[in-house]
């Protein structure tokens, strides 16, 4: 079954103060400008577009057609134009750059959006947790994984001293699916402390990583 991932619902139109547009009629954003899935994968691309005062001609988006990758425009607000993103199950692992085109006219705008097609790849619900000592906490962490890659995937967690006060397991610790939850526990003597980890999922010899951030606030 294809892997559906929405990204960037919400693109931020930039701040609210005046713009100085310099001759532009009109601008063309995408976020985040890049993401890493596996072929087979399914996702979401929503751009933003932001016109000068006074331009109201209309503009078509489009995203350029490209080998083993199909897109379609779903319904969506004339300043959110949102694609259907779908990567062949026979991609292999490679990186591929998509170009969203603007046009109104002669006008044109262009911004690249990066494609890294990865066998393996884990993904946390959130990039960090906060926990009091004494307290815990508990993650979903899923993975995606190309058709191709078969077998368990376990699981790891990387840079935890073994003074930080801090317990770390994974429910279940292997799993043929395609999520398991990272279980943080902190010891009421936890010291405060901010620790840069790393999540890694591993299927054979094939590895995928994360960054994750746990902050500690100490006793007291």
């Amino acid at each position: 079954m294809p892997i559906a991932d929405v990204v960037s619902p919400e693109v931020p139109l930039g701040p609210a103060r005046p713009q100085a547009w310099g001759g532009d009629a009109f601008r063309l954003s995408i976020a985040p400008a890049c993401l890493r899935t596996v072929a087979g994968s399914t996702f979401y691309l929503t751009a933003a577009l932001l016109r000068a005062p006074g331009f109201d001609e209309p503009i078509e988006v489009a995203i350029d057609s490209a080998r083993g990758i199909q897109t379609a425009p779903l319904p969506a607000p004339a300043d959110r134009p949102t694609f259907r993103v779908h990567i062949d199950s026979a991609s292999g692992t490679e990186r591929r750059i998509l170009t969203v085109r603007a046009i109104a006219g002669s006008r044109i705008r262009e911004v690249p959006f990066h494609l890294d097609l990865q066998d393996l790849v884990v993904r946390l619900a959130e990039p960090d947790a906060l926990l009091a000592a004494g307290g815990s906490a508990t993650l979903a962490v899923r993975i995606l994984r190309a058709p191709t890659l078969e077998g368990p995937v376990g699981f790891s967690l990387q840079g935890l001293a073994p003074n930080s006060g801090l317990e770390a397991s994974f429910l279940p610790a292997a799993t043929l699916g395609d999520s398991t939850y990272l279980r943080l526990v902190a010891a009421r003597s936890a010291p405060a402390a901010d620790h840069s980890l790393i999540v890694s999922a591993r299927c054979g010899e094939v590895l995928a990583t994360s960054p994750f951030r746990v902050e500690v606030l100490g006793p007291g």
